[in-house]
């Protein structure tokens, strides 16, 4: 596997409560519906992911938040493209782990490519 980038970011829980009481539009510009039903601390890690995610693929190209998905249907929250960056959730492998602690929640991402192999390499 080859790392193509990596990305963190940490959100104080109350300020992003305050900016999206406060900023009209701003939920449904940067979360899905499923992401829009979470409670406050849980949103608060979301945001984290999707910013963490598109730092990680900031060196090569700009996804817009909003259609960065975080889904979490199993213990361990995977990422999905959506929009015209589709077609990269094929050849990418997208990897972010998100924690709290008190009024924060931090994530971390990373984005990797399988090596290509040189002709005379096995696999």
């Amino acid at each position: 596997m080859e790392i193509l980038g990596i990305g963190i970011d940490i959100v104080d829980l109350k300020l992003f409560s305050d900016t999206t009481i406060s900023t009209p539009g701003i939920l449904s510009r940067i979360f899905s519906e499923d992401e829009i039903m979470m409670n406050n601390s849980s949103l608060g890690g979301v945001f984290a992911a999707k910013e963490a995610i598109h730092k990680a693929l900031a060196n090569f190209t700009s996804v817009p938040l909003g259609d960065i998905k975080v889904i979490r249907d199993s213990k361990k929250p995977k990422i999905q493209l959506s929009g015209k960056h589709s077609n990269l959730n094929e050849t990418l492998r997208m990897e972010v782990s998100i924690s709290h602690h008190g009024n924060y929640a931090v994530a971390i991402g990373m984005v990797l490519r399988e090596k290509e192999l040189h002709p005379l390499e096995t696999r």
